[in-house]
């Protein structure tokens, strides 16, 4: 068995990949489709994270629990959570710019052009879109013990429900704002 097969570039490029971790540092995988060497793997994942870090940091000081429910939400019965999260006021891409630049500074255009559909599909789910509106997320616990959920950002929005938990659903920097009794499990219903 032999432990590496040979792709084309132009193949490569077309791979879906997960390309960074959550905390905005590259895949090992990534890492080692990339090439990078261990010393430049760790600067790079520094600098990722820091500005990733940043972000989140912006983000978490724009964000606030309302009462304002959105109107999937505030029609249900049982309680309800609703965080609303600013817009950047200033220039809402330098974070992002900063992150983009990074990457290119320090893989190189040649690298950065073997996955770039994978780095931007992972650049948006870090970054996601730069809302030009407050961001609204609304939850409310259903009286059988699940949630249901909407989303409101730059004219669209989302709803979900039968989600048991709501933590996937609320980045986990804004964790902190969840009320205690929607973190808690609820009591299994006595079976007959």
């Amino acid at each position: 068995m032999f432990p590496y097969i040979w792709l084309e570039k132009p193949l490569l490029k077309r791979l879906s990949l997960d390309v960074f971790q959550p905390d905005g540092s590259l895949t090992p995988t990534a890492v080692e489709i990339l090439g990078l060497e261990a010393e430049e793997a760790i600067k790079l994942r520094e600098s990722l994270k820091r500005i990733v870090s940043q972000q989140r940091h912006q983000e978490t000081e724009r964000a606030r629990v309302v009462q304002e429910h959105l109107p999937e939400i505030a029609k249900e019965e049982g309680p309800k959570f609703t965080l609303r999260i600013d817009p950047v006021q200033e220039i809402p891409n330098d974070l992002g710019n900063a992150f983009k630049a990074t990457l290119t500074e320090q893989l190189g255009a040649q690298r950065m052009g073997l996955l770039k559909g994978s780095i931007e599909i992972g650049f948006s789910e870090l970054f996601g879109e730069q809302p030009n509106e407050a961001r609204t997320l609304s939850f409310v616990l259903l009286p059988s013990g699940v949630f249901s959920w909407a989303q409101k950002s730059n004219g669209r929005g989302d709803f979900g429900s039968g989600y048991p938990d709501i933590r996937p659903i609320v980045p986990e920097h804004l964790h902190h704002l969840i009320p205690p009794e929607f973190l808690e499990k609820p009591p299994e219903p006595d079976q007959p």
